[in-house]
């Protein structure tokens, strides 16, 4: 065989590997992994891109006035050999307003830029709920970390060499004007928005001048807009995100390649060093990280592994194999709120029931308790579907999970002062939330119907629960003058018995002088204060003869340590 044929066979072979890889790039540096997440044919091009509860991936076909396109996450086909995610039917979904740049954000809700303002779109169902805000230049957008405030340019940032980004509250619908920067030239567009993790830096990309002839520009400005280091631009960047362990910047390009960007100290001050590390894809447009740290970008074309190069637009997750990318809050799991479980004071203590408040905290749909799988081995779950929950470096043990709240008892390991708790669901972690802690945090279970809170408690005689008849019809009874009742408390500390952290037995009895409880004013006469359960203790104790009929207030003190505030007890003769 002549070398020239050996050389043609070789070059045919290789090339139909790389066809067999289903690699949306050519060209992948080492370090990271790369897949076709989804293809379609839409109007115009694929721009904004953003996520749903379950994790499906939302995008926004740019400047038409059509509804979101959502690619399901749990189900895959196979079009021209690659195996992709489709699309969903998508019944509830409305046409928005012109526009291309999407962003999750902390209520749950996405958000568009669009020719109207800022569109509320809800996340689950596609339906557009409204808008808040001036009417945008349909590109960029993005969540202030600071102030989860929505940041995008306005429509007038256009023609003129300068442009002021918005800041608008979605709750309220207040518009701000956060920050003025200088183009030098005339905008064609302003286009990805991102904020370093601390939000004191802000990076724009876009284009001055008219097309054919205009020119990119990429900064990193300070929130008062002065320019802190203006990047190299030659390779067109489009949508931009930054990277944790380590820290760098990433730019999705409109001349089909990635860059990233490395500062040194990862001081964005300084004159980083830029690296392709994607290269043969198509026009890349806006982008966003999902839950899963992987970053996910829309190109204008898709290479299918049986060779065919197409039209079709695709979503392309590039993640990496060291450190994660970084999303806009209200992708991840975010914490607003760490309490004691009952009364909500933001102050924990060992072995004590925990409330964690936020939103993405679990699956979509995914609500439920603890249930007899998830204890193995006879200890404490530390996961329940995959959420789990840290607390000064170490597992608590998760009771109850919802995407809204998920409570835990924390380890039975001295804590104290300002601690440290994180979450993580499906592989993405939370922020890390500070709250106080000491050895006791005192509270009392309760229940709450119709805004007031009852103690959670039963007659000793019977085991039925205590408390006005309409709490539960048929079930609970109000408590009679001079019986013996006992009420559940959270919190108080150690007992006279060692816990072994995970166990599902605990017991033991509090150090005396026990708890003062009063019902009413007057004082109730404590028999037994003690550990039982997991977390839980138990007070024996008899209620006065002389207390009046009604809801009475119920307090109790400890240690000069008090429980929460308006719990009630319903005294019937």
């Amino acid at each position: 065989m002549q070398k020239s044929s050996l050389f043609l066979l070789t070059f045919l072979s290789v090339a139909a590997l790389i066809q067999a890889q289903n690699n949306p790039f050519t060209t992948l540096q080492s370090g990271y992994t790369q897949e076709i997440f989804g293809a379609a044919t839409v109007t115009n091009t694929m721009g904004g891109v953003a996520f749903a509860p379950d994790g499906d991936v939302w995008v926004k076909s740019c400047g038409a006035a059509t509804a979101l396109l959502r690619f399901d996450l749990q189900r895959t086909v196979t079009v021209n050999g690659t195996t992709v995610h489709p699309l969903q039917s998508l019944p509830g979904a409305t046409p928005t307003a012109s526009g291309c740049g999407l962003t999750n954000h902390p209520d749950g809700r996405l958000y568009l830029n669009s020719t109207l303002g800022a569109q509320r779109i809800d996340a689950d169902t596609g339906a557009v709920l409204g808008v808040v805000g001036p009417p945008g230049n349909i590109y960029g957008i993005t969540v202030d970390p600071q102030t989860n405030r929505l940041i995008y340019p306005p429509a007038t940032c256009q023609g003129v060499s300068f442009c002021t980004l918005v800041s608008v509250d979605p709750a309220t619908g207040n518009v701000q004007n956060f920050m003025t920067f200088a183009a030098g030239a005339g905008l064609e567009y302003v286009d990805g928005i991102t904020f370093d993790p601390t939000g004191n830096f802000v990076v724009v990309c876009g284009r001055t001048g008219v097309f054919p002839m205009d020119t990119p520009y990429f900064f990193i400005l300070n929130r008062n807009g002065n320019l802190v280091r203006q990047l190299p631009a030659d390779h067109f960047p489009d949508g931009a995100v930054f990277h944790q362990n380590p820290f760098y910047l990433v730019a999705n390009n409109n001349d089909n390649t990635i860059s990233r960007f490395d500062f040194p100290a990862d001081d964005l001050r300084q004159a980083p060093t830029q690296t392709i590390i994607a290269s043969g894809g198509f026009r890349g447009d806006l982008t966003a990280v999902g839950a899963d740290g992987c970053y996910y970008i829309t190109q204008a074309g898709t290479h299918y592994a049986n060779g065919l190069s197409s039209g079709d637009n695709s979503i392309v997750r590039i993640c990496s194999t060291a450190g994660k990318f970084i999303p806009v809050p209200g992708v991840a799991p975010t914490i607003s709120l760490v309490a004691n479980a009952f009364g909500d004071t933001p102050l924990i203590a060992p072995n004590t029931w925990v409330e964690i408040k936020g939103s993405n905290l679990a699956p979509a749909g995914d609500t439920r308790i603890w249930k007899d799988s998830d204890f193995p081995n006879g200890t404490l779950p530390i996961q329940v579907d995959g959420v789990s929950v840290m607390v000064n470096g170490k597992n608590a043990f998760v009771y109850y999970i919802s995407p809204t709240q998920v409570n835990i008892l924390t380890p039975p390991d001295p804590i104290a002062g300002s601690v440290q708790v994180q979450l993580t669901t499906g592989g993405a972690t939370s922020n890390i939330a500070a709250v106080q802690s000491q050895p006791q945090s005192l509270s009392f279970f309760e229940f709450v119907s119709g805004g007031l809170h009852y103690v959670y408690g039963r007659h000793l005689a019977d085991n039925t629960i205590i408390g006005p008849t309409t709490l539960f019809p048929g079930s609970s009874t109000p408590v009679k003058p001079g019986e013996t009742i006992y009420v559940a408390g959270n919190g108080f500390g150690v007992t006279d018995a060692a816990i072994v952290s995970g166990s599902i037995n605990q017991g033991g009895t509090l150090p005396k002088p026990w708890p003062v409880i009063q019902i009413g004013g007057i004082q109730a006469n404590v028999l037994f204060a003690g550990l039982v359960s997991p977390g839980t203790f138990i007070f024996n104790i008899v209620v006065p003869d002389n207390v009046p009929d009604g809801d009475l207030a119920l307090t109790a003190t400890y240690n000069g340590l008090s429980i929460q505030p308006n719990l009630l007890i319903t005294i019937k003769r």
